[in-house]
């Protein structure tokens, strides 16, 4: 038995509002963090949502507001083999407001098996086969999930970690033509190897990507600006990273941490520290002037919002 998928207005006051079931029959999989549903906003307000269901196929509907009906599910993986681990879904809108998608596929491996797994993409009307964008070359880290970037003519940028024959599992990026070109890039030198994945996929902002590493023997957040290497924080006796870092825009991100969560926004040069939030924040909005914040302790969805410091 999965879990229903719903969707709701938020008032000022942290209050749901229009509370609405867009997965009705119970299919929604869950699992960790990274495999959470995926939500994606666009410009002009419409609102695309990405899961796997139980069977272990990957969904995506959208609606042309968050108060709009949403169209029926459109089943984006095409292939038949029943026992492939797919998941770890990402989605976008485009400025021109298609809904894309890419997810982590484990169809090349064995039965229930995370690797190799690929990268595959498809828009989220169905109106293309998909697209599987990774090479029987190597293999992404099977459970981390990807990161999607999407411009107006088709180009699009994946953010995601690799698992290297080296025993490296290091972050990438892949780029893509409108034209279908695809060239695969490395974020930094080789740096962490490690046996297993580590459940931490990077996150696509201004610039660069940000991500969750301990190939130091200790938690840390990394970030890439043109191409330079950056620490923004690390864990140290005071406080530690729990989860990969989400983007909340292109210029601010959410680090869910222990005691707390830390927002970092993005200057001219580097990363500086926003805002603290409570432990049981795992994942925020916000706009220019309010921040909010959701979280289930206790397993109890609780929504808060919070007004931002206007002298930072």
């Amino acid at each position: 038995m999965g879990s229903e998928l719903f969707v709701a207005d938020v008032s000022n006051d942290g209050i749901p509002r229009d509370v609405r079931s867009v997965v009705p029959d119970a299919s929604v999989l869950m699992g960790n963090d990274e495999f959470r549903p995926s939500v994606a906003i666009s410009d002009d307000g419409a609102i695309g949502l990405a899961w796997t269901n139980i069977r272990g196929d990957v969904y995506a509907t959208w609606a042309d507001s968050l108060h709009g009906p949403f169209g029926s599910p459109v089943r984006l993986n095409q292939d038949t083999v029943q026992t492939a681990i797919q998941g770890y879904v990402r989605a976008r809108f485009a400025d021109k407001g298609n809904l894309h998608t890419v997810w982590l596929d484990a169809r090349r491996a064995g039965p229930d098996e995370e690797e190799p797994a690929d990268l595959y993409y498809r828009l989220a009307d169905g109106s293309e086969r998909e697209h599987r964008l990774t090479s029987d070359d190597g293999t992404v880290c099977g459970c981390c999930r990807p990161d999607l970037a999407v411009e107006t003519d088709g180009e699009m940028t994946v953010a995601y970690r690799a698992a290297g024959t080296d025993g490296y599992r290091d972050v990438s990026y892949l780029s893509r033509s409108a034209k279908g070109e695809v060239t695969v890039q490395r974020a930094t030198d080789p740096m962490w190897k490690i046996q297993g994945c580590p459940v931490s996929g990077p996150a696509i902002v201004r610039n660069g990507l940000i991500w969750k590493d301990a190939s130091q023997g200790h938690q840390r957040i990394l970030s890439t600006q043109g191409g330079k290497l950056q620490i923004v924080t690390a864990a140290d006796s005071t406080w530690t990273p729990t989860m990969s870092p989400k983007r909340v825009s292109q210029g601010r991100v959410f680090v869910p941490g222990q005691p707390v969560g830390k927002i970092y926004r993005r200057n001219e040069s580097s990363w500086e520290h926003e805002a603290d939030v409570p432990e049981w924040v795992s994942s925020l909005a916000a706009t220019d002037d309010m921040y909010y914040l959701v979280g289930a302790p206790r397993r109890k969805l609780k929504v808060e919002v919070r007004a931002i410091d206007p002298a930072r």
